[in-house]
């Protein structure tokens, strides 16, 4: 039993829960239960990190963790400008009160942008998620790829994220997207390739949305436009 974690979108290989947790989990699935792991020590990450007496390091996600990175480590977070300009036009969220309204306006925007021949990335934050919506594409005869923690998938992100930006490309994503890869748009980038990013989500979190998804993602394109799509259960009761 592995675990797909969903902040990452990727399977955890060889971590267990503790506490007899794990192997409740594996006598309701009917696996052979494990002896619980003895846990010698343990120390959190920025203890860790305090170990060392110098510390520094570089991601596309650290201006929102400036205060922390401040706080603990007594470090700024410096920000890089980029060699060209930010030129991606950011359209407003689009609030849904049901799931099938969120997905079906996915769905329309993509097949619209499909017959314009516009390069699509949709985000979304399980795998459940992205195979649902390939179902819908399916339904509709438009091509696409899907990119999630499934073996059969996870062994081709470098080349399904590398394709991702060609004309009249469809990808389909989880959150594993977006690290070690770039995506570099086909032919001219300023007439054929303008990227549109649609972000699917299930809650208003910005601290896990804008890390899994928002800038990991966006962090990469410089043009086209993005559309985020959120259902609005979650922000309803709470605003």
């Amino acid at each position: 039993m592995e675990w797909n974690m969903q902040l990452t979108g990727r399977v955890e290989e060889k971590r267990r829960w503790s506490e007899g947790i794990h192997q409740a989990v594996e006598a309701k699935e009917g696996l052979k239960i494990q002896a619980d792991s003895v846990i010698v020590a343990q120390i959190t990450y920025q203890s860790l990190f305090k170990l060392y007496p110098k510390l520094s390091g570089m991601t596309g996600t650290a201006k929102t963790e400036e205060k922390e990175f401040l706080k603990m480590f007594q470090i700024p977070v410096i920000e890089v400008p980029t060699n060209l300009p930010n030129i991606r036009n950011d359209l407003p969220i689009q609030a849904f009160a049901t799931a099938r309204g969120k997905w079906e306006h996915v769905r329309r925007e993509v097949a619209y942008m499909f017959r314009l021949c516009r390069p699509v990335l949709v985000g979304t934050t399980s795998v459940e998620n992205s195979e649902h919506l390939s179902d819908l594409l399916k339904e509709w005869n438009i091509p696409h790829n899907v990119l999630n923690a499934r073996p059969k998938y996870a062994g081709k992100e470098a080349e399904i994220v590398a394709q991702a930006g060609q004309k009249c490309a469809i990808t389909i994503s989880t959150n594993m997207a977006g690290r070690g890869t770039d995506i570099i748009l086909g032919g001219n980038p300023k007439v054929e390739g303008r990227l549109l990013s649609a972000l699917t989500r299930e809650a208003p979190n910005v601290e896990v949305d804008g890390e899994a998804i928002s800038q990991k993602v966006l962090s990469k394109i410089k043009v086209g436009s993005s559309s985020s799509a959120l259902l609005a259960k979650a922000a309803l009761m709470g605003w």
